[in-house]
């Protein structure tokens, strides 16, 4: 318990990038313009979805679904970047890195879950376009859309808690927001146990994601050649 009060009691220092003070305003314009440049698109492919109506299917729904995502996602790391090259290096509290931590690993784990989602629905369509509609319909469209949120935001408390219970000795961070690795890297004590279970979580999450999306597009690439040999 004393670990734990003490960890959540101090605050870091993000040194993982910094540009002199010449190079400093011109760093922080470009990181500024693509990232709204980033944010435009993705809203834009959002609206496009919403307003036209022959993009009402099931593709451009999880599409738009990944655009929502990857909004976040770039939202939770880059404003403390714009904030590093603006500033220099800067104090961060142990709740608001922890809090980022969780958010950044949440999120890279639903587009992994959302990705497969995605495979499953161009898979469907494809090898059984028959019954394509039937099995995809708007329940289950909300469904398979809503799942990767809460199994990635589930799965991603693990490392995350783990992380905010290590005792830490060090408090700069070499990197411009904070990660696993990094803040490991601060803690007084021997990490090993930690990293072997960070491993199995996230690794396992994104290897099976991997093999799935694999395993359903060489589904539908032996369909297609299927399709082509009979014609």
């Amino acid at each position: 318990m004393d670990h734990f009060n003490h960890t959540w009691s101090q605050s870091f220092i993000l040194a993982g990038l910094t540009a002199s003070e010449t190079l400093r305003p011109l760093a922080f314009l470009g990181t500024l313009c693509i990232y709204l440049l980033t944010l435009a698109g993705n809203v834009i492919i959002i609206i496009l979805v919403q307003v036209d109506s022959r993009l009402y299917t099931p593709m451009y729904f999880f599409i738009s679904v990944l655009s929502f995502l990857e909004l976040w996602y770039v939202s939770t790391t880059v404003p403390t970047l714009l904030h590093t090259l603006l500033h220099g290096c800067s104090p961060i509290s142990s709740t608001v890195c922890f809090f980022q931590l969780y958010v950044f690993h949440s999120l890279g784990m639903t587009e992994c879950y959302l990705l497969g989602v995605m495979a499953l629905d161009r898979h469907l369509a494809i090898c059984r376009p028959l019954h394509y509609h039937a099995l995809m319909s708007r329940r289950v469209q909300l469904w398979l859309a809503g799942t990767p949120w809460v199994a990635g935001f589930s799965a991603a408390l693990v490392p995350a808690s783990l992380t905010a219970t290590l005792p830490f000795c060090l408090k700069e961070v070499a990197h411009y927001f904070c990660d696993l690795a990094p803040l490991m890297q601060l803690a007084c004590v021997h990490t090993g146990w930690h990293t072997w279970i960070h491993i199995v979580v996230i690794g396992m999450i994104t290897s099976c994601s991997l093999v799935l999306i694999l395993g359903l597009y060489g589904g539908i690439q032996s369909t297609i050649r299927s399709k082509i040999c009979k014609t």
